[in-house]
C-alpha cells in the first residue's frame, strides 16, 4: 500500500476529519471491506451507505474556524506521496467519542495469512 494524498471528509464546506489517501492494491482492500460488510450485516450492523475510501484518519475537525485556505493546501498536497507499508493485518477499533476525545479499544487482532 502507499499513502499518496491529503483530503477531508465529507468537503472543505464543512470538514470534520482530515485524511491521508491509500492507494496500490486496493481492490484486495475493497474486496476485503465488501467482505466485511456482508459479515457486520449479519451481526445487525447497518451496511455503510456512503462508498467505501481506503484513508488513514489522521484528526477529527471540531470546527472550520481558523481553517482558511484549506482548499488551497489539500489541492497543494494532492498529488504528495508520503511513503508505503505492507499491511499484515486488520485490527478492530471501538471508537468511542467524548468530549475530552475519542477512545479506541481493540476488539479483535486478525493476521493476514502469510503475515
Amino acid at each position: 500500500m502507499n499513502i499518496k494524498g491529503l483530503g477531508v471528509f465529507p468537503g472543505v464546506r464543512r470538514p470534520r476529519v482530515l485524511w491521508l489517501g491509500v492507494g496500490g492494491e486496493v481492490a484486495r482492500l475493497i474486496a476485503l471491506q465488501g467482505v466485511l460488510d456482508q459479515g457486520f450485516e449479519t451481526c445487525g450492523i447497518k451496511k455503510e451507505e456512503r462508498p467505501f475510501r481506503a484513508h488513514l484518519s489522521l484528526a477529527r475537525i471540531k470546527s472550520p474556524q481558523g481553517l482558511s485556505g484549506l482548499d488551497k493546501a489539500l489541492e497543494e498536497k494532492e498529488a504528495e506521496s508520503a511513503g508505503s507499508f505492507e499491511a499484515k493485518g486488520l485490527i478492530l477499533f471501538k471508537s468511542d467519542l467524548t468530549p475530552k476525545g475519542a477512545i479506541y479499544t481493540v476488539l479483535a487482532d486478525f493476521p493476514f495469512q502469510g503475515s
